[in-house]
């Protein structure tokens, strides 16, 4: 069994139809250098995550699992630049 952080997100790239309610941070301070997060089924089961300054360009689609989890990083520092 792998611990969290040893397993790969799950994940995948595509386009879809619907139009979702992409949201920025509100850290954002209204730049256009931000990543913007949908759901993106109507049970929350998929999250988008995308690049605000191509708003009509792939996505990523994660679990709500994976997302909790990388937010987790995040916070933790886990990528951020030495």
């Amino acid at each position: 069994m792998l611990l969290p952080e040893q397993r790969e997100p799950l994940t995948t790239v595509g386009h879809i139809a619907r139009t979702p309610a992409w949201r920025k941070s509100s850290r954002s301070l209204g730049g256009t250098d931000c990543v913007e997060t949908a759901r993106l089924d109507s049970t929350g089961h998929v999250i988008g995550i995308r690049d605000s300054k191509d708003p009509s360009g792939p996505f990523i689609a994660v679990a709500p699992a994976e997302w909790r989890l990388l937010i987790e990083r995040i916070r933790r520092g886990r990528y951020d630049l030495p």
